[in-house]
């Protein structure tokens, strides 16, 4: 089983304590990081395992810490180093350690801080999906260690699912719109709003449509999309 970390919030996953090679090679910036895997580490210093995916078992390649040390010098970016450090001083001590590798304190968790810092604004007797799903938001984040970034948005897609199960219901009343302020690049933008009467049927909607048919795949999907970044173009079992 892989555990997933960021790194500058890029993902790298590490099998059995060991970093996925194509990962590493990507944060470094090799361009053909397949390539590069295969000329610039040597056989000793890498192997192949099998990892689960949301494509289905997959094989990858995992490095040695020579491995990773062959990846890290031969890099030109400034961040090398400082990736260096992130590994062999914080990661790797603390997956032998304890199993598993915990970020520091201060680590921003993404939605924890939307609820704290972000402000929401929604017009008296209307309430909106971000704050009524906060718990779920909460629970991927926390208790499920889903990885993360600011942009992405789980609540985004509970309030489309349930933009699509309120039409044509015979107790859906008029919405209106709010605001919710980002502290980034995307600023302040409109957020849907509906009235209290509804709230019940959110509830009930979340509870037994949402969870059980709809979240697993877009957590499923999210993984599918880091994965691509992390891999463009390729789809075939073998991932370097």
């Amino acid at each position: 089983m892989a555990q997933i970390f960021q790194f500058d919030n890029q993902p790298i996953r590490f099998v059995d304590g060991k970093p996925v090679a194509n990962d590493v090679a990507s944060v470094l910036g090799y361009a053909d990081p397949a390539k590069t895997i295969s000329t610039k580490v040597k056989s000793k210093n890498k192997s192949v395992t099998k990892l689960v995916t949301p494509g289905g078992v997959q094989q990858v390649t995992v490095l040695e810490e020579a491995g990773i040390y062959q990846l890290i010098f031969g890099s030109k970016l400034p961040s090398a180093e400082k990736f260096q450090d992130w590994v062999f001083e914080q990661v790797l001590p603390q997956i032998r350690k304890t199993g598993s590798f915990t970020t520091k304190p201060n680590f921003k968790e993404i939605y924890a801080d939307r609820l704290l810092n972000n402000k929401i604004v929604v017009p008296t007797g209307y309430w909106a999906v971000f704050n009524e799903s906060h718990f779920l938001l909460l629970h991927v984040e926390k208790e499920l260690k889903h990885p993360v970034d600011k942009f992405d948005l789980l609540d985004g897609s509970v309030g489309t699912r349930w933009a699509n199960h309120r039409k044509d219901k015979q107790w859906a009343l008029d919405s209106d719109v709010g605001t919710i302020s980002f502290n980034d690049k995307r600023g302040t933008r409109s957020i849907r709003c509906y009235q209290y009467p509804e709230l019940s049927y959110f509830r009930l909607f979340l509870q037994d449509i949402y969870i059980p048919h709809f979240l697993e795949q877009y957590l499923e999907d999210n993984l599918k999309r880091k994965d691509n970044l992390l891999n463009p173009g390729n789809d075939t079992p073998l991932l370097g």
